[in-house]
């Protein structure tokens, strides 16, 4: 699933005409709020500079904006960052978190719907789905119009 989130943070930068700069991607030891928290100590500490973060999911986001905050950088006026998942708690934590929603509840309903149609007729074929996403915007990034 990252790589598509990968791949799509590079399509985006080509179609923008920016290059895509490797330093930029900055894996974090698992998927939890203190690792990615670390991760961005590490980036700032290295003098990397950078005016945004997207995050894989809005879990990292969460320690993303910990760690901005324990370095004195302000979301979004020094940092813009957004996340994906749209986790409840991503209204919570302020600024507020902006974040692609992947519609889980759209998914499940057409798995589920899926499943059953397979489970009636075993020689259904399989089907690809690609699931309606979109961002909330909320306080961690600027309107860009």
């Amino acid at each position: 699933m990252t790589s598509d989130r990968r791949g799509g943070w590079e399509l985006a930068h080509r179609e923008m005409g920016l290059p895509v700069d490797d330093r930029y991607v900055v894996p974090t030891a698992n998927f939890s709020s203190q690792a990615a928290r670390d991760a961005v100590h590490d980036v700032v500490a290295s003098g990397l500079p950078f005016d945004g973060v997207f995050a894989a999911t809005d879990v990292i986001a969460l320690g993303a904006v910990a760690a901005l905050a324990d370095c004195r950088l302000r979301v979004p006026d020094d940092v813009q960052l957004a996340g994906f998942d749209n986790l409840d708690v991503s209204r919570c934590v302020p600024p507020g978190i902006t974040s692609v929603d992947p519609n889980h509840q759209g998914v499940a309903q057409h798995a589920v719907g899926l499943l059953h149609r397979r489970m009636a007729d075993g020689s259904a074929p399989a089907e690809h789905v690609v699931a309606p996403v979109h961002l909330v915007v909320r306080g961690s990034t600027r309107d860009a119009r």
